[in-house]
This record gives structure tokens, C-alpha cells and sequence, in this order.
């Protein structure tokens, strides 16, 4: 790759003053966004400025990486890509801009040097709609980068055409068949009236017969509010006979209806034709219920009716209400978390939060709607807190680190472990970022406070001159000093956790330990022996201590330490063998403590001149 100083100058500036095609790229292109890809962005002020005077707004990634997750995070109109760039080089950005769907319809313009040809023609088989040439001519840049915005757009605009269009398509055949429903529904009643002026008794029997077959209460109601026809379901829901509710009023069953109510509800249905509305039923009980009206209006006869169909929605109403309470708590639960939860756009802006996050700033919950991390925190900070929103978003799931805030309130600095996930609409666009925090300041002291008590305790064990150790119920070693590690020919204390006397001592002695432990363990004594070993073809002889390990009642296992006694067992024997020998001289033998007259041994020549034992001269 060239170096800076190797690179040819990136633009010329222009003599030509063609203000009318300035003033229409200025007019056509404002507001739009053009992302410029090149590690040297330094070299096209001019043509940044050039585009940012015309209302452009400008981004800019300083290499390809940067790039790809900036075009589908910013969807800019456009995108000036270089082609020679370390790292991933622009023909490589411009085939993976392509390969995504998110980047696949962003027109490229490749920039290349004025004679490569071949940059030009890889750049179009990466995907590449256009290219400048460096040094750049300002109106050309312009002019190519308005003819792709144009394109772009009308592309999207058509795409969005074709979709309303669709969507016209769609509501057109709805409309179609709802009016071909209605149609038929107007031509069967018409039929009904017709048969109704010959008053066949069978096709009345009939309509009330497949009426009375419906879960729906069906009234027949005329312009003043009397019923007509009533089914079963009618009946049997309100509690009246047919005959009842044939001399009465749609007024005394509709518990929200009044007179004037009535007449406007009348006009609105004989204009609609056909109504739902949700309103109130009042039984013979007096105990009101919620149900939805489908009111359907004909005219027979000359006269005006409303055929209504009404269906009991008490369910579906308790369903909604506890919906809504269920809401209710789990806002509730938002806000008096102690965790701070919040929830931010794409753009960083806060969505929602609760108050445990509010109050970190001072604020209220509603006053941090809108408002972004840099309103409360240095840009260095914001960009640290964008930083790990990125990075959760990129990984489409939970992203946990470890951050220090400070209240603002008091200027307390605490430290938090802060988990960010990615939260997306029904067609799996990233639409913000979740986060839950928890303060871990005091949860970190006390690690940090148990770390060293750890290596205190760790010392202070190692530092003994014999073996210790620590057991589980199971006789798993829990933890080791140094002297144990040697003794048993490890490498480190931290390898014995979990293992067995029997990964260690030949299998006879490991029985022994173990049994050893089981016996104090259900015994619930210490136990203290000495005893004969030979090691490495010596006798030594080893005082063993073992104690049940007892916390608040519960016992958690054994404690020991081993310790080699040979030389005190040596000067043992040597004191009984002086014992012996003197005990056989002829002459008496006294020993006492200097400045006392109290013996501390005799012989038995000496006792028996006196005529004394050993107890009394002791």
C-alpha cells in the first residue's frame, strides 16, 4: 500500500463555477447521508466540506471493519468507498456491504486513481455502481454523488410504492369481499323479506330455529327501540321470558342507553349500516355484564331494523383487566427495583428507566426520557457506555462488564456490574439495548477483604513446620501446606484439592488414614496416636493428631497434622536405658534441681539404703 506521502493529492479544486448545477445538487441532496470509508480521511477536507456546505451530513470510517458495522447501523444514502485501505481493502468491504441484506441496496462509489483500470472494473464486479477518480473534481464528485442519492431514493420510493401499492391490492380485494359478503348477507335478507310478505310459516320456523342455534343473543329492534324477535340465548342470558322481552324496550336492556343515546345510535348505524360497539346488558337479576354488539341495519317493508347479534365478553374483559394489572405490577416492579434498569434507542437515547437509574443523575424518571448518557457524563464516558451497547449488539444476546459510575447527586463513585442485551421488534430489527445494573462496590471489598484473609490463612498454614491438611466428611482433602506437598511428592497445594489419601500413600496406609478419619468423624473426638513408619528404609516414628471440624453445629469434617517424633522417641529410650543402668550400680544415685530439695531421680541402691521407694523420694 502507498504511504501518505506516496498517495497522489485526493481532489482539485474546480475553476469552473457552475452555480446552477451547485445550487441543484444543493437543493436535490440536502439532508442526505454519505458515509466515507478511507484510512486517510484527513485528505478529503475538501470534499467533505465541499458536500457538508451542501447540507450532506458526513460519516466517516477509518477502515473497513468500521465501515461495515457503521453502514448497517446508519443506513446512509450513499457510501464513498476507498480501495486501497489496510487491513480489509475496499473491493473486499464493497462484496460484504453486498452480501448483506442490511447493505445490499446502498449504492457504492469506489475512489481509485485516475489510470487503474483495474480497481474500476474489480470495483464493479464487487458491487460498485460508480466511481471518482483521485485527484477528485468537486462538481463531479457532487454530480455523482446526487445522481446515486437520486437513484437511491427513487428506488426506495418505488420499492415503498410497490408496497403501498400491495397494501392498496390487499385492502381493495378485502373491501371487495367484505362488500361481496355484505351483498350477499343484504340479498338473503331481501330473499327473507320476500318470503316474510308470504309469511310462510316454515321459513319463519326455520330463521328461528337457526338462530336459536347461535351463542350470540340476536334482537330484532326497530327505529323506536322495540324488540321484535328475541332468540333463546337472548332469554336465557337476561333471565326473561320471550314474551317479556317482547314488550320491552331496547332501553330497559342496555344498562348505558338513553333516549337521545338511542336516536344518534340509530342515525350512525342507518348511515354505517353496520356497527360493533361494546356496551352493557342488564339481566332480570339487575346485575350488569359487558358484551359486543355486531348491529347490522335492513330496511323491509319501508320500515328500518337492526338485527344485533350481542356476545357475553365478561371473560374477555376480566382477561383485559388482568392484562392490565399484570402491566401495573411489572411497571411497579421496574421502579422500585433497588437495581437500576434502563432501556435506550439505537441512538443512545433513554426510552425508559426506572427510578434506582434515575436517581444515579439526580433525575426523574420522566425527566430522563429523551435524554442521552452525554447529558450527565464527559464524552470520553459516553463513548465507553456506546462502546459496550455496540458491542451487546453485536453479539445478539447478554454482554456483562464491569463499570464505575458516579451518583451525581453526592459524587459517590460506585462500581457496577452491568449486563446490556439487545432488544429487537417482530421483524428482528434491533430497535435498543437493555440494561440492568448492580451496585457491586461492598461485594467487591469483601472479596477483595476474604482474598487476603485467604493468603493470610495460607501463610500462616504454610509456615507450620509439619504437614497439615483439611478433609471433608468424605475424606477429600480440602486444602494442604507446603510440608504436606513435599511429604507426598506433589507439585502444588492447589493440586490436592478434591484427591484422596489413596492418590497418595500406598494403599494399606491410605485405608488406615481414612479409617482413622471415619472413626473421629462419628465419634465426634480427637484422636492422637504414634506411630512406627520406615521411610525409605528407616524407622521414624510419626505423632498423628486428627479433630472433627464443627461450625455452628454442623460438622464440616477433619482436621490433622502429622509430625516426625523420632529424635524425641531416641532421647525417650536413651533416658530408660540410663534408668536401667543405674538401677544396677552398687553405689546410690541421686538427681536434683539446683536450689531445690526436691529429687527428681533416685536409684534403687539409693532407696533401699534409705528405706524408701521411688514414690516417696520423687
Amino acid at each position: 500500500m502507498m504511504q501518505p506521502s506516496d498517495r497522489p493529492t485526493p481532489f482539485v479544486a474546480s475553476h469552473n463555477n457552475a452555480p446552477n448545477a451547485v445550487e441543484r445538487s444543493a437543493s436535490s441532496i440536502e439532508g442526505s447521508t454519505v458515509l466515507i470509508i478511507d484510512d486517510l480521511p484527513a485528505n478529503l477536507g475538501v470534499v467533505v466540506e465541499s458536500l457538508e456546505s451542501f447540507g450532506i451530513n458526513i460519516l466517516i470510517a477509518q477502515d473497513g471493519e468500521e465501515g461495515l458495522m457503521r453502514a448497517e447501523y446508519v443506513q446512509p444514502d450513499v457510501i464513498l468507498l476507498d480501495v486501497m485501505m489496510p487491513g480489509i481493502d475496499g473491493l473486499e468491504v464493497c462484496r460484504r456491504l453486498k452480501a448483506n441484506p442490511a447493505t445490499l441496496g446502498i449504492p457504492v462509489i469506489v475512489m481509485t486513481s485516475l489510470n487503474d483500470i483495474n480497481d474500476k472494473l474489480n470495483g464493479f464486479k464487487a458491487g460498485a455502481v460508480d466511481y471518482i477518480t483521485k485527484p477528485f473534481q468537486i462538481e463531479e464528485v457532487l454530480a455523482r454523488v446526487e445522481t446515486q442519492i437520486q437513484r437511491y431514493r427513487l428506488q426506495r420510493q418505488l420499492e415503498i410504492q410497490n408496497k403501498e401499492l400491495q397494501r392498496y391490492r390487499e385492502t381493495l380485494e378485502q373491501q371487495v369481499a367484505e362488500r361481496t359478503a355484505e351483498l350477499t348477507k343484504h340479498n338473503l335478507w331481501l330473499q327473507e323479506e320476500i318470503e316474510e310478505r308470504k309469511r310462510t310459516t316454515e321459513e319463519l320456523e326455520l330463521m328461528d330455529f337457526a338462530l336459536n342455534h347461535v351463542r350470540e343473543s340476536a334482537f330484532l329492534i326497530d327505529e323506536a327501540g322495540r324488540l321484535h324477535y328475541v332468540n333463546a340465548e337472548t332469554c336465557r342470558i337476561l333471565g326473561y321470558s320471550k314474551a317479556e322481552l317482547l314488550k320491552m324496550s331496547v332501553l330497559a336492556i342496555d344498562a348505558d342507553c338513553s333516549a337521545e343515546e338511542w336516536a344518534k345510535h340509530w342515525s350512525d348505524l342507518k348511515q354505517a349500516r353496520s356497527i360493533t360497539l361494546e356496551r352493557s346488558h342488564r339481566p332480570k337479576t339487575g346485575k350488569t355484564f359487558p358484551v359486543e354488539i355486531s348491529a347490522n341495519y335492513f330496511e323491509y317493508g319501508g320500515k328500518g331494523f337492526n338485527l344485533a347479534l350481542a356476545r357475553d365478553i365478561s371473560d374477555r374483559k376480566a382477561a383485559e383487566k388482568a392484562f392490565e394489572d399484570q402491566a401495573l405490577r411489572l411497571r411497579t416492579l421496574l421502579l422500585t427495583i433497588p437495581d437500576p434498569v434502563w432501556l435506550k434507542d439505537t441512538f443512545g437515547r433513554f426510552l425508559a428507566c426506572n427510578t434506582a437509574f434515575a436517581n444515579v443523575y439526580g433525575q426523574s424518571v420522566e425527566g430522563m426520557i429523551g435524554k442521552s448518557d452525554l447529558d450527565f457524563n464527559t464524552r470520553e464516558l459516553t463513548e465507553f457506555f456506546l462502546q459496550q451497547d455496540r458491542e451487546a449488539i453485536a453479539m445478539a444476546g447478554p454482554r456483562t462488564n464491569e463499570e464505575w459510575v458516579t451518583y451525581h447527586p453526592d459524587g459517590r463513585q460506585a462500581l457496577w456490574e452491568t449486563t446490556k442485551t439487545p432488544l429487537y421488534d417482530t421483524d428482528g430489527k434491533v430497535v435498543g439495548v437493555l440494561g440492568v445494573a448492580r451496585d457491586i462496590t461492598e461485594r467487591k471489598r469483601l472479596e477483595d477483604e476474604l482474598r487476603a484473609k485467604e493468603q493470610y490463612q495460607r501463610a500462616l498454614l504454610d509456615n507450620f513446620p509439619f504437614m497439615v491438611w483439611l478433609k471433608d466428611p468424605e475424606s477429600r482433602l480440602l486444602a494442604v501446606n507446603k510440608p504436606y506437598v513435599e511429604a507426598a511428592q506433589g507439585i502444588s497445594t492447589e493440586d490436592f484439592f478434591g484427591k484422596t489419601d489413596l492418590d497418595y500413600w500406598p494403599r494399606e496406609d491410605a485405608e488406615a488414614y481414612m479409617r482413622d478419619d471415619l472413626e473421629v468423624l462419628r465419634s465426634g473426638r480427637q484422636k492422637a496416636v504414634v506411630e512406627k513408619l520406615v521411610n525409605k528404609g528407616r524407622p521414624t516414628w510419626i505423632e498423628t493428631y486428627k479433630a472433627p471440624v464443627v461450625v455452628d453445629g454442623k460438622l464440616l469434617g477433619t482436621v490433622g497434622f502429622a509430625r516426625d517424633v523420632t529424635e524425641e522417641k531416641a532421647a525417650q529410650r536413651q533416658l530408660l536405658l540410663l534408668h536401667y543402668a543405674l538401677d544396677r550400680v552398687n553405689e546410690s544415685a541421686f538427681l536434683t534441681e539446683i536450689g531445690t530439695s526436691r529429687f527428681d531421680y533416685v536409684n534403687k541402691r539409693a532407696c533401699d539404703q534409705l528405706g524408701y521407694g521411688k514414690s516417696h523420694t520423687a
